[in-house]
């Protein structure tokens, strides 16, 4: 996942898988490669990189008014913008200052806390190894390597930690502490991640896109679980352990919405067009083994 994307190194006169895109609204791509392969553009096409070593290219996915999401066979997805951040831009910039720093607007967060090797792909393009400090940016994409953890801290105090293997995109963020019209976007790709909500979730909107549906929050404690292979969403309403308080949100998708009110309360969705259910309480060893080690 941290690595650039390169052609594969096949025998002689292979190629990519090739997909054609025009007319088509979806496109189902093997569980095993789509939540963990790397995305790149290859001028109008999409370029995935999977961690076997195969590259599949969606021959004319940019020149779509609207690209198809792609989506696992059974039923979870990658939304077009989602995809499009991911891959980067199509003619990736880096405006300098003098000093050799490049320009991407102001900090809407940092690195407070770093285990291991994480990457950060900046909306020019540009990929660099993250460090404690570091700022983050909207727009930005941040993954983190085999057995590393990664903590970001937003400006609103929204924190999200983030387990080895994971990947988010860091889609939107608008905060003014005298304003009640805050907003937060990321959307989740693989991995497993607690956040705990700052100040934008209670005066505002907050937004989290998994590969199932979409989590609305106005102040709690979350845990997300990806599947990598498949893109199953499991999700629990975890109590604060600062504060021991916990909140309520409401998960929706194409088939139907549920709400999460209490302690624990924990679903596993399997797609965006699988009817949610309702909640039920997690035991100690859904939440502890799961989650667990993002709580301290």
């Amino acid at each position: 996942m941290l690595e650039e994307i390169v052609p594969s190194d096949g025998l002689a006169g292979s190629g990519p898988e090739t997909i054609e895109v025009s007319g088509q609204s979806g496109i189902v791509i093997d569980s095993d490669d789509l939540f963990t392969a790397d995305f790149a553009r290859a001028g109008d096409d999409l370029l995935l990189h999977t961690v076997d070593g195969k590259d599949i290219l969606l021959h004319g996915y940019f020149a779509q008014d609207l690209p198809p999401q792609l989506e696992s066979p059974e039923g979870a997805r990658l939304s077009p913008d989602t995809v499009e951040a991911l891959a980067g831009p199509k003619y990736p910039v880096a405006y300098a200052q003098a000093d050799g720093n490049v320009q991407l607007g102001s900090p809407i967060g940092h690195v407070s806390e770093l285990n291991g090797l994480a990457r950060v792909q900046h909306p020019d393009g540009s990929r660099v190894d993250l460090h404690d400090g570091d700022p983050i940016y909207q727009g930005d994409v941040v993954s983190t390597g085999v057995g590393s953890g990664l903590g970001i801290q937003f400006v609103d105090n929204t924190v999200f930690s983030l387990s080895a293997n994971a990947r988010m995109t860091i889609d939107e963020l608008i905060y003014n502490p005298s304003s009640n019209a805050n907003s937060m976007g990321v959307s989740l790709v693989q991995g497993t991640f607690v956040f705990v909500t700052g100040q934008i979730a209670p005066t505002g909107g907050m937004d989290v896109d998994t590969p199932a549906g979409t989590i609305g929050i106005r102040g709690t404690t979350v845990g997300v679980q990806i599947a990598s292979f498949g893109g199953a969403t499991s999700i629990v309403n975890l109590v604060n352990p600062d504060t021991g308080q916990y909140g309520s949100f409401v998960f929706s998708n194409f088939a139907g919405s549920t709400t999460f009110n209490q302690a624990n309360h924990y679903l596993r969705i399997g797609g965006a067009n699988s009817l949610p259910g309702t909640p039920t309480i997690a035991g100690s060893n859904i939440v502890n083994n799961v989650f667990g080690h993002d709580l301290s």
